[in-house]
């Protein structure tokens, strides 16, 4: 078994991703980052790590979630996991258990996604969810999104990008619950399991969340991710991966050695800047000038690249709206709207403007072959939404992503202006 504890930072965490080869992933809150010791049971139940990885048609959690006071103003809570993995067939599906605390249901929507992955094969051609109670018994399942409560799906403006993929919109009462998601017809693929709070302003949060699958090297492997929301404060989160301890659960191909590790976004873009050569390693230096506001043993090259972060900007009226920066100590309020856009731009004369230090020289010297092979290129994406009195609608959600789907669009005629003019595209 391997644990990790860490204060994570609220907010829709872009680079945050759980990359383990384990039988079990776990995800549970905390409390706050400045309280580093465990709370009592009674605020935070761990649930039966046993028995939510027992084979899936009994995975049910069986404990009782005791009730626990609504975070304070400022305090976050755990508002998504997901979890990427290959699903098969029989006991190697993959099993989802959530615990609900607090003192009222929660409203939570489940997805199994597959036909939309991209990049990755072989995809679960046609994800099936079922919903599963404290006692084990089932609640409601699903095949195709549309199928059922289609427009609560679409009012939670996540709706799957795939009629093949499925979804389940249920308000649950404290307690443990399972989700388990297999192929129809038992077909195998790479497969997403998603659960998302709806509902953050409820006297109830997601304290532990946990997935369990069958765990292969390459891609194959179980990448799970988490959001942290409804607060402006760091929390702090377990994360274990569990392999041979699941054996007293029956389980007799568990994973011997389990690895964790926690990648940040960041840390994933410099690795794929390191492969091209635009930058020496992942870790590697440059000399800034001091208005860049960097450590004293120099910025990170990366950011060579990432010439406005890995953030985004207020949208409105104005393309770079400020609106919300003016906000009581800078939250975004119902009505808001922003893109979350993380972008990479080669542009040679920006590191031709750096200071002549030896350091600088040196990593110019290294990455000039790759520079000029990508100079002038830049490529960003981007997302936009809006906070309502729901909690954050996903604007951008039908945009194309797919590389046939933006050349599709790209070959469709301009559309035609008042006096006869054409709108071009970017």
């Amino acid at each position: 078994m391997i644990t990790r504890t860490l204060p994570l930072h609220p907010g829709i965490i872009s680079g945050l991703f759980l990359t383990v080869a384990a039988a079990l992933l776990e995800a549970q809150s905390l409390g706050k980052a400045d309280d580093f010791g465990v709370p009592a049971a009674t605020a935070l139940r761990r649930g039966s790590t046993s028995t939510v990885s027992g084979g899936p048609r009994d995975a049910a959690l069986s404990s009782t979630a005791a009730p626990t006071a609504t975070p304070g103003q400022g305090e976050s809570q755990l508002q998504n996991i997901s979890t990427r993995l290959e699903v098969q067939t029989g006991d190697n599906v993959s099993v989802v258990g959530f615990i609900i605390t607090g003192n009222a249901p929660k409203k939570v929507i489940v997805r199994g996604i597959g036909p939309s992955l991209t990049g990755i094969s072989p995809v679960l051609a046609d994800p099936v969810i079922e919903l599963h109670g404290p006692d084990g018994s089932l609640i409601t399942s699903n095949d195709n999104w549309k199928d059922s409560q289609q427009a609560d799906i679409e009012e939670s403006t996540i709706a799957p990008r795939n009629d093949l993929e499925s979804a389940i919109v249920v308000t649950l009462a404290p307690g443990g619950y399972t989700a388990i998601v297999s192929g129809k017809n038992a077909t195998s693929g790479i497969g997403l399991v998603e659960l998302y709070d709806l509902e953050p302003e409820s006297d109830s949060q997601l304290s532990n969340i946990s997935s369990r699958g069958f765990v292969q090297p390459g891609t194959k492997v179980m990448i799970g991710g988490i959001i942290l929301g409804n607060g402006t404060n760091a929390e702090n989160v377990l994360v274990r991966a569990l392999g041979p301890s699941l054996a007293a659960s029956g389980i007799t191909n568990f994973l011997a050695d389990p690895f964790l590790q926690i990648v940040s976004g960041q840390a994933v873009i410099a690795k794929g800047l390191t492969r091209l050569g635009l930058i020496e390693s992942p870790d590697a230096v440059f000399d800034a000038f001091p208005d860049m506001r960097c450590p004293k043993d120099g910025c990170k090259q990366v950011r060579l690249y990432a010439l406005h972060g890995y953030g985004g900007h207020g949208i409105g009226l104005e393309v770079h709206d400020p609106a919300q920066y003016y906000n009581p100590g800078n939250l975004f309020k119902v009505g808001d709207v922003f893109t979350v856009e993380p972008g990479i731009y080669v542009s040679p004369d920006y590191i031709a403007l750096l200071p002549d230090t030896p350091r600088n020289r040196a990593m110019r010297a290294k990455i000039a072959p790759a520079v000029e092979k990508y100079k002038w290129i830049g490529v960003r994406i981007e997302d936009d939404y809006a906070i309502s009195e729901h909690g954050v609608e996903w604007l951008s959600n039908g945009a194309p992503r797919e590389i046939s789907e933006i050349e599709a669009l790209m070959r469709q005629p301009s559309p035609q202006l008042p006096g006869g003019g054409t709108c071009g595209r970017q």
